[in-house]
């Protein structure tokens, strides 16, 4: 059974910082706690923070980008307008065989 359900793609959701830190950290705590909904949930398959710190990078697995859009709504960085996404949708055709 593949963990990317059959009709979904794997969807890289671009993550900028739009506002400076000081408004960004009160909402950091919100923001992981809708990450972790969302990995559990099976929306997010993998994220972290850019390196340097000037956003994050988000896996989703969705039908299209509109589905993807519609969730990422509710991230309290959306939400309080500190950050641009941008969605790349693509098939995950080829991939290590540690990802059925």
């Amino acid at each position: 059974m593949s963990m990317i359900p059959e009709g979904h793609l794997l969807i890289v959701i671009d993550l900028v910082y739009t506002a400076p830190a000081d408004r960004i950290e009160p909402h950091r705590a919100a923001h992981m706690a809708f990450i972790k909904q969302c990995l559990d949930e099976g929306f997010i398959l993998v994220s972290g923070p850019k390196v340097p710190r000037t956003g994050g990078t988000i896996i989703a697995i969705a039908k299209d980008v509109e589905a993807a859009r519609a969730r990422m709504a509710q991230d309290p960085f959306v939400t309080e307008n500190l950050v641009d996404l941008t969605y790349t949708p693509f098939d995950p055709g080829t991939r290590h065989p540690a990802l059925p």
